[in-house]
């Protein structure tokens, strides 16, 4: 299908998809399925609700996991109209914020939703989606006068992940969008089904941040099946692969480790061919461990908000022909893509194998090449590997700490699930480490001190982490991401009270 509309532009695709056949299946929802016809109903009742809007005015969207909110994005954006994402988990505050700046012609909204305040007082439109009834009912909930705005090509426009620092606003382009979305659907091509459609795509994805729309936006593009859980729950998203047997599954880091620590028998993953993962990386023993029960191999790829998704993947192919030699590398870049890595010095390219600043020439997003804050290197074959962040490496009294290596090697001890491992002011050394770990299910909590010991045992000294607090969950983001924010202030906050 990608070959067919290749000409077409995203508006033109999403309505094409949408004008299907109106029986075919879109969405799989806890067993039952939405057809596209259902979806383009819902679509059009939101168009009618807004009417006519200013040229380059978004349409603020507060999006659930659920098909009604993938057929209001899918609407917003056939209809040419522009849309900015707003997670609605967040306080009224931050909302009433993000409101502000994107100053909407309408806002769209759960029911349950769309009766906080917040989001009347933006002016414009209000419309209530209620996708607790089937059809899903589209109610005007308020008509407010529309602010300004100028002309601009379409766009979509959502917030960074924050998982380092303060979330920023990004604008990705309609064409953006495209490239990416087609670039997706190449690289599930490799589960397709035997009839060549792509495989169902079982989403435990939030449609807030960029992993979401990278893995929904294809469906909308291709017309390939999906299934919506709500919040990713192990059993929903086994219930979900054994329902629709996809070739191909994908996954956060964070949900890899839940569903090895579930227990999942190895006959309900049996249909998958690969699983694909990404946003964070994912230690080796927790890749030894899946690889060895379910017999599948584990692939990861790169990518960000700024690129309007994925960069670099490691393909099945290169996987079969490189055997592990390159497990750890998050693959090659796609087409198109172009990859280096510099000095941040002084910006001179490195050679291969070397570690400095990666950067990217990613031509959907924009012409020069964009400076990320990884710090990465590339092998002589072109394969990608992410040595961590260069504004988290912490200096402890002149010896550089990369975290995610300490993370990393706290994690391979049994009782520890996750870790995070972050900087803190020290008088003496300038900055020191320090470690919160989140605990497998059931097991006896070790004492600071074996921690500490298991640390001393398996890192250099000066990577030693100061302190390691164990918490019952670690903070995460929508997308399950550690929220080192977050943990900050919990590692500072226990500092100070001398915990």
């Amino acid at each position: 299908m990608i070959s067919e509309h290749r000409a077409m532009d995203l508006a033109a695709r999403l309505r094409a998809t949408l004008q299907g056949p109106p029986e075919a299946p879109a969405i799989d929802e806890a067993g039952r399925w939405w057809s596209w016809g259902a979806l383009r109903a819902i679509a059009d009742a939101i168009d009618v609700a807004i009417g006519e809007s200013p040229p380059g005015a978004f349409v603020a969207l507060l999006p659930r996991n659920n098909p009604a909110h993938v057929a209001a994005l899918f609407g917003v954006l056939a209809s040419g109209r522009s849309v900015a994402l707003i997670n609605p988990m967040q306080g009224a505050q931050r909302i009433a914020e993000q409101l502000g700046q994107v100053r909407p012609f309408a806002v769209l909204a759960d029911a349950a939703d769309a009766a906080r305040p917040e989001l009347a007082a933006a002016g414009g439109i209000l419309v209530a989606l209620d996708s607790a009834t089937r059809p899903a009912s589209v109610t005007v909930v308020a008509r407010g006068a529309a602010p300004a705005a100028e002309a601009a090509p379409q766009s979509l426009s959502l917030l960074t992940s924050g998982t380092t620092g303060p979330s920023k606003r990004i604008t990705l382009t309609a064409a953006s969008l495209l490239a990416a979305a087609e670039d997706c659907a190449l690289v599930e091509a490799e589960g397709a089904e035997p009839d060549g459609r792509l495989p169902v795509f079982v989403s435990g994805y939030p449609l807030t941040n960029i992993g979401g729309i990278y893995y929904t936006l294809p469906s909308g593009v291709t017309g390939r099946r999906m299934a919506m859980i709500e919040k990713f729950a192990v059993a929903d998203w086994v219930a979900a692969v054994e329902r629709n047997r996809p070739g191909l599954l994908w996954l956060p880091p964070a949900a890899v480790r839940m569903v090895l620590d579930a227990g999942v028998p190895q006959a309900a993953l049996a249909s998958a061919r690969a699983l694909r993962f990404g946003s964070a990386p994912l230690e080796e023993a927790a890749l030894d461990r899946f690889e060895a029960l379910y017999g599948i191999p584990v692939l990861a790829q790169y990518g960000a908000t700024e690129f309007a998704g994925t960069v670099t993947a490691m393909t099945l192919a290169d996987r079969l022909r490189f055997g592990t030699a390159k497990r750890r590398s998050v693959g090659r870049a796609r087409p198109g893509i172009g990859l280096r890595v510099v000095d941040a010095a002084t910006g001179a390219v490195l050679p291969a194998d070397a570690v400095g600043q990666l950067q990217v020439l990613a031509p959907r997003v924009a012409s020069e090449w964009l400076p990320t804050s990884d710090l990465a290197r590339l092998d002589a074959d072109g394969f990608l590997f992410i040595e961590g962040r260069a504004d988290d490496a912490i200096n402890r009294g002149g010896f550089k700490v990369l975290p995610e290596e300490v993370a990393a090697v706290l994690r391979r001890h049994p009782a520890i699930a996750d870790a995070v491992v972050i900087g803190l002011p020290d008088a003496r050394l300038g900055a020191v480490p320090a470690a919160a770990v989140e605990l497998r299910a059931g097991v006896e909590p070790p004492s600071e001190a074996a921690l500490l010991g298991f640390a001393r045992d398996h890192l250099v000294a000066y990577q030693v982490p100061s302190r390691i607090l164990v918490v019952a969950a670690l903070p995460r983001t929508v997308s399950l991401k550690v929220d080192r924010p977050a943990a900050r202030r919990l590692l500072e906050a226990t500092a100070a009270d001398g915990a």
